[in-house]
């Protein structure tokens, strides 16, 4: 079977109580899966739903799974600490009001949203606060928050009111 129509697996296995293991793979011609990713992840919810391509709840990875841009789920978004969507990461399809409460207030370096149709809006404040507005992500953007002084300067992210910057005002 070409590479290309291989069907991908994940799988998700509880390794102690906050404590979960993401392993997605392809299956090869006879039937055995090749592992291409290892995603050990604190669950920071009470549930989680996993689906091929979605992670309906929050995960936060350690810097060791060496996630990437691609390594983004669609129609969410994900925040990494290092450039190039690399370190630890939050893959998560809901606003967060608060970055501190997953150990990740202005640490953020990069970010994916992979929505097709939301922006999103980054503040430098908690709950959505700032003097001054940070920034705005268009669907389908990924990208290093070194310019104009975004870098390490998160605080909280939520989806924008419409698909417009000024609506994050």
């Amino acid at each position: 079977m070409p590479e290309s129509r291989r069907k991908c697996d994940w799988s998700v296995h509880r390794v102690g109580p906050q404590l979960i293991k993401i392993v997605s793979g392809r299956r090869s011609d006879r039937g055995k899966i090749e592992v291409r990713h290892v995603i050990e992840a604190q669950v920071q919810l009470a549930s989680l739903a996993v689906t091929v391509g979605l992670v309906s709840s929050a995960l936060v990875a350690p810097a060791a799974a060496h996630a990437a841009f691609a390594d983004c789920p669609q129609e969410i978004y994900c925040l990494w600490t290092e450039f190039d969507g690399t370190g630890g990461a939050l893959f998560t399809a809901t606003d967060q009001p608060d970055l501190r409460a997953r150990n990740l207030n202005d640490v953020i370096s990069s970010v994916n949203n992979t929505s097709s149709t939301r922006g999103l809006c980054l503040y430098p404040d908690i709950n959505y606060k700032s003097v001054t507005w940070m920034g705005y992500v268009p669907p389908k953007t990924s990208m290093n928050l070194e310019a104009d002084g975004l870098d390490n300067a998160l605080s909280s992210v939520k989806w924008a009111p419409t698909n417009d910057a000024g609506s994050c005002r």
